[in-house]
């Protein structure tokens, strides 16, 4: 009974208000009464029409005041132009609080700044793309990728090439009518940049190896490379067999740079190729995919080359906007906002605060076997013979110790979320070359205690610490350039070292004998740790990243000839065994032969031998050469490193696959999806 009287009391005030509405349309005549002033039409009319005109009214009063901040936070990605990936990149602040900017795009010369390198690796392309491979035997060797060439011809394994490029090539500043194709005067025209570049303004492994080689063009489409020869030849590169061309066994990978146009490479010398002189880093002129479309106060973008080979109408990713900020929290919260697209990084910092978002995904790159992080010990003496670092640091016992008490899998699976897989030594172990039996150090605290105990450093009772007789602490300054991931490392290894009783110093207020810097007091820039420890080699002990060949050539990091910076030997090590050696300078009365270090000498026969029909004798010397290395210590070799690409789910089909680095994430981009 009591539901029937409720749903009747309902059903009358439905009546009412009809009749109200009714009543309102019959009378509206008067309403516009020409006669009557409009502000009281309005009244008569907003009274007749209670309540309805004050639903009307609250409803416009509310939009009034919500709807400029609904429009003013639409999502930028939401209301993007078709085709636009819009990216985010973390570029820091410039000396007047300001959001730094790149003011160049250099082609010919390693950068520090992340977005010159991936601006660079979507502009330029090389000859060929040299990568890991798996061979038969499930391991991994050298393979090549043709890039700018459709064909390699071997003439002599490791010495002497002819390279037929590519049909139909074209640099970005072709214009219809005009075009601009990629000749082999644009080849030779890099080689001979590379090769004129003076070592002391621009010194990498491609100024060192083209000063080494010859080349010749053979017609508009092909060129020859090769060693230079022995002897003197009227034809650079012939084929004769009376010509003996040195060997270097990773020939392909040192001639792996970016191609610039001959026009471009003309503008460019010693003198200015580290700076924002020329006009090709300004206005760059590539073959790349992208080509550089516009630079705002706040980010640039770069559009695709229909002209490319990979163009098709099918591809989603028409343009990609890189936009500045100063953060990295800046960027991950603009990501969370919807406001870009994606944004790259290789720390793990905010990795499992972003799992809560539903709308990014996380992607995690191959591991980078091309990569290592570790630790170097400075193991140079001043001209008396007394050590730079802690005398300690020269006893092998110190370093073995040091690297067993470290704890490579807690460093990769928790400080670093997983982002990163155990480095054993300089050569990954997924190579053919790798020596798994080198004896190489791995996490083992009884070894460590045991062996600081035989060194003769002691934990005395009361200490925290370990002494040596004479009452000297255990300890030593490890430096890193002020990062997260790098500062949770350090403070990883640190409790790792004082679990087995030494004292690794990380913070540099404490760091004793070094300038302290005046914007964080706490920790090191890059520039000042190349600045202020790495150029004058004065330091303890370094947490560095290194890049490497996927040829096992190691000559760089551990010949005693290039301990001197910006050499990258940075540990200063040669090899404790020796071994004798031909006596090229020798002087009347002097042996014929000389004592060098038994590394030295092997790394110079292993970057000589036929790299296809003496695979098995190089993978020997490289073994010995591990072995040796593994023996002296002179690095804790730590991880390799992974990065993490984070995008938005409108993003789709992201493929890392192959990414060999960072800036490699775009090496697919032509099959990936955006909505």
């Amino acid at each position: 009974m009591f539901i029937i009287n409720f749903l009747f009391k309902i059903l009358l005030v439905i009546e009412s208000n009809l009749y109200r509405i009714r009543n309102s349309f019959w009378n509206y005549p008067e309403y516009f009464d020409p006669e009557q002033p409009y502000n009281k039409k309005f009244i008569k009319l907003y009274l007749s029409s209670v309540p309805y005109s004050h639903y009307t009214l609250a409803t416009l009063v509310f939009l009034l005041f919500t709807l400029p901040l609904l429009v003013s936070g639409v999502p930028h990605v939401l209301g993007s132009t078709r085709g636009l990936l819009i990216e985010g990149v973390v570029m820091g602040i410039d000396s007047n609080g300001n959001v730094q900017k790149i003011n160049k795009i250099n082609p010919v010369l390693p950068s520090n700044i992340q977005l010159e390198k991936d601006l660079v690796a979507l502009i330029y392309e090389p000859l060929i793309r040299y990568q890991y491979v798996a061979d038969e035997q499930g391991t991994y060797v050298g393979g090549v990728q043709n890039i700018l060439a459709k064909e390699i011809i071997t003439l002599l394994p490791g010495a002497n090439y002819e390279i037929v490029l590519k049909d139909n090539v074209e640099w970005h500043d072709s214009v219809p009518g005009s075009s601009h194709k990629l000749t082999a005067d644009d080849v030779i025209a890099t080689f001979q940049l590379y090769a004129s570049l003076n070592e002391d303004t621009a010194s990498n492994i491609y100024t060192k190896t083209m000063k080494q080689l010859q080349w010749v063009k053979v017609n508009n489409n092909t060129i020859r490379v090769c060693t230079k020869p022995n002897e003197e030849t009227t034809v650079p590169c012939d084929v004769s067999p009376r010509v003996t061309y040195p060997i270097f066994s990773n020939f392909l990978e040192l001639i792996s740079f970016n191609i610039v146009s001959a026009n471009s490479a003309k503008d460019i010398n010693s003198s200015n190729v580290d700076t924002a002189e020329p006009s090709l880093f300004r206005n760059p002129v590539g073959t790349g995919l992208y080509k550089l479309k516009h630079t705002g106060e706040n980010s640039i973008t770069v559009e695709i080359n229909k002209k490319h080979g990979l163009f098709s109408n099918n591809i989603d990713v028409t343009s990609i906007r890189f936009e500045y900020f100063t953060t990295l929290n800046d960027a991950i919260s603009a990501l969370q906002n919807a406001e870009i697209h994606s944004l790259a990084t290789l720390s793990v910092e905010y990795k499992d605060r972003l799992k809560e978002y539903t709308q990014i995904q996380e992607h995690v790159s191959d591991v980078l076997y091309n990569q290592f992080w570790g630790l170097y010990f400075n193991l140079r003496k001043r001209p008396d013979e007394t050590s730079i670092a802690p005398e300690f640091l020269q006893d092998v016992r110190v370093r073995e110790a040091i690297s067993a008490a470290i704890n490579r899998d807690k460093i990769t699976k928790q400080t670093l979320r997983g982002v990163g897989e155990e480095a054993y030594g300089p050569i990954p172990s997924i190579s053919y070359f790798f020596n798994p039996d080198a004896g190489w150090n791995t996490y083992d605290i009884e070894k460590a205690e045991e062996l600081l105990d035989d060194a003769g450093w002691k934990l005395r009772s009361g200490n925290e610490f370990r002494t040596n007789s004479d009452g000297e602490a255990l300890k030593f300054s490890l430096y890193f350039v002020d990062n997260f991931d790098r500062s949770e490392v350090a403070k990883s290894i640190k409790a790792d070292l004082a679990a087995v009783g030494i004292d690794a110093i990380i913070n540099r207020k404490d760091q004793s004998g070094n300038q302290v810097s005046e914007s964080n007091s706490e920790t090191w820039s890059l520039q000042e740790l190349n600045d202020q420890l790495l150029s004058p080699g004065l330091f303890d002990v370094i947490l560095y990243g290194m890049q490497t060949f996927v040829d096992p050539d190691r000559y760089e990091l551990y010949h005693s000839s290039q301990t001197r910076y910006p050499g990258l030997n940075i540990a200063g090590y040669v090899s404790t065994e020796q071994t004798v050696d031909k006596n090229d300078d020798r002087q009347e009365g002097e042996s014929s032969v000389i004592q060098v270090p038994k590394v030295d000498r092997f790394l110079d026969l292993a970057r000589s031998f036929n790299p296809e029909d003496d695979k098995d004798a190089r993978k020997d010397r490289y073994d010995t050469i591990q072995d040796l290395i593994a023996a002296d210590a002179p690095v804790v070799y730590l991880y390799h490193p992974r990065y993490l690409y984070f995008t938005n789910r409108v993003l789709s089909d992201v493929d890392l696959a192959n990414a060999d680095s960072l800036e490699e994430r775009f090496i697919n981009i032509q099959n990936w999806e955006l909505d």
